[in-house]
C-alpha cells in the first residue's frame, strides 16, 4: 500500500504543478497590455483587398467599354455581365487582377481612353488594327509591370510620350502604321528588355538615333517606311539577337554601315528604296544564315561582293535598280537555295558566268541590261 501511495503522489504533485503554470501563463496574457490581437481580421484583410481590386478592374474595363463604342465591337461575349471578368472576351484575370487586356482587330472606335491605365496588373495590352485615334496617353507610363504594349494600325497622332521609358520590362512595343509623328525618341534605348519594336509607318522626320544600339535584346527592328534620315547608325551593329532587320522606303544619306556585318544572327535585311550609296560591303557575306537580303533601288556603285557567295542559306537577294558595276562574280554559283534573284538595271559587264548554272533553287533571274551577254543555256 505504501509504495502504491509513493507513486502516485508525484503523478498528482506534477498535476498540480501544470495546473499552476497554466493558470500563470493564462493570467499574464489575459493582463499584458502587449497581448497579440486576434488573428481572424489579418488573415481576411488579402482575400477582402483582392476582390475590392477585382472589382476596381471591372468598373474600369465597364468605363473603357463605354468610351470605346463597345456596343459596336465585333466579339463582345461576357462584357457587362455579371460573369466573372476574367470570362470576359480578350480578358485575363490571374489571382483577382486583369494581367492581359487584348482586343485586337474587334472595331474599337474612339479616342484612345486612358482610364486603361487603370488597370495596374495590366502585363499584356493589345489594341491593335481597331479606330481609336488621338494621343498615346501619358498615363500608360504608370503600368510598370507591362510585358507587351501593341496599340498598331489605329489612327493615332503627336509622338511617342516619354513616360512609356517608364516600361523597362517591355518585352514587345508595337506602334507600327499609327500616324505618329517625330522625332523618334533616343530614350527607346533604355528599353533594353525588348526584343520587339514596331516603328514603321509613322512619320518621325528624324535621324536613328544611335542609342538604339543598346537594346542588346532585340531580335526584329520594324522601321520602313518610318520617313528617318541621315545615315544608318553604325551602333546597330550591336545588336548581337536581331534576326530581322526592317529599314526600307526611307530616306538615309551615305552608305551600308559594315557593321552590319557582325549581325551573325540576322534571317532578313530590308533596305530597298532608301538612297543608300556607296558600295555594298563585304562583310555582308559573313551573314551566312540570311535568306533575304533586299537592297534593290538604290544608288549602290561597285561590284556585287564575291563573298555572296558564302551566303549559303539565302533564297531572296534582289540587287536589282542600281548603279552597280563590273562583272559578276562567278562564287554566286554555289548559291543553291537562291530562288529570286535580281539584277536588272545595273552596270554590270561581261556574260553571266557558267558556274551560275549550279543555282539549282532559281526560279526567277532577272536580268534585263545591255551590257550582259546571254546567259548559259543551264539557267534558260
Amino acid at each position: 500500500m505504501e509504495s502504491g501511495w509513493a507513486t502516485a503522489r508525484p503523478r498528482q504533485q506534477g498535476g498540480s504543478r501544470f495546473v499552476v503554470l497554466l493558470g500563470v501563463v493564462v493570467a499574464v496574457l489575459s493582463c499584458h497590455d502587449d497581448a497579440p490581437e486576434p488573428l481572424g481580421p489579418l488573415l481576411e484583410t488579402a482575400p477582402a483587398q483582392q476582390a475590392s481590386l477585382t472589382e476596381a478592374d471591372r468598373a474600369t474595363l465597364v468605363a473603357f467599354h463605354r468610351a470605346t463604342g463597345g456596343d459596336r465591337w465585333r466579339r463582345r461575349g461576357g462584357w457587362l455581365s455579371d460573369d466573372p471578368i476574367g470570362t470576359w472576351h480578350g480578358v485575363t484575370v490571374e489571382s483577382g487582377r486583369v494581367v492581359r487586356l487584348d482586343l485586337a482587330d474587334n472595331n474599337l472606335r474612339g479616342r484612345l481612353p486612358k482610364v486603361v491605365a487603370e488597370l495596374s496588373g495590366l502585363r499584356v495590352l493589345r489594341l491593335d488594327r481597331n479606330r481609336l485615334w488621338g494621343r498615346i496617353p501619358p498615363e500608360l507610363g504608370d503600368l510598370t509591370g507591362l510585358l507587351e504594349l501593341v496599340l498598331s494600325s489605329n489612327l493615332l497622332s503627336g509622338t511617342i510620350p516619354p513616360e512609356l521609358k517608364r516600361l523597362s520590362e517591355l518585352r514587345i512595343l508595337g506602334l507600327r502604321y499609327t500616324g505618329l509623328e517625330g522625332p523618334l525618341p533616343a530614350w527607346l534605348g533604355e528599353l533594353t528588355e525588348l526584343y520587339e519594336l514596331g516603328l514603321d509607318g509613322n512619320y518621325f522626320d528624324s535621324p536613328i538615333p544611335p542609342e538604339l544600339g543598346n537594346l542588346r535584346n532585340l531580335s526584329t527592328l520594324y522601321l520602313s517606311q518610318a520617313e528617318v534620315w541621315g545615315p544608318i547608325p553604325p551602333e546597330l551593329g550591336n545588336l548581337s539577337q536581331l534576326h530581322h532587320l526592317y529599314l526600307s522606303d526611307n530616306h538615309f544619306s551615305g552608305s551600308i554601315p559594315p557593321e552590319l556585318g557582325r549581325l551573325t544572327r540576322l534571317r532578313s535585311i530590308y533596305l530597298s528604296r532608301s538612297n543608300l550609296s556607296g558600295e555594298i560591303p563585304a562583310e555582308l557575306g559573313d551573314l551566312t544564315g540570311l535568306t533575304r537580303l533586299w537592297l534593290d533601288d538604290n544608288n549602290l556603285t561597285g561590284p556585287i561582293p564575291s563573298t555572296f557567295g558564302g551566303l549559303a542559306n539565302v533564297e531572296s537577294l534582289l540587287l536589282n535598280n542600281n548603279r552597280l558595276s563590273d562583272s559578276l562574280p562567278a562564287e554566286l554559283g554555289g548559291l543553291t537555295k537562291l530562288e529570286e534573284f535580281y539584277l536588272s538595271s545595273n552596270g554590270f559587264e561581261g556574260g553571266v558566268p557558267p558556274e551560275w548554272g549550279q543555282m539549282s533553287g532559281l526560279r526567277e533571274l532577272l536580268l534585263s541590261s545591255p551590257w550582259i551577254k546571254p546567259t548559259p543555256a543551264s539557267l534558260l
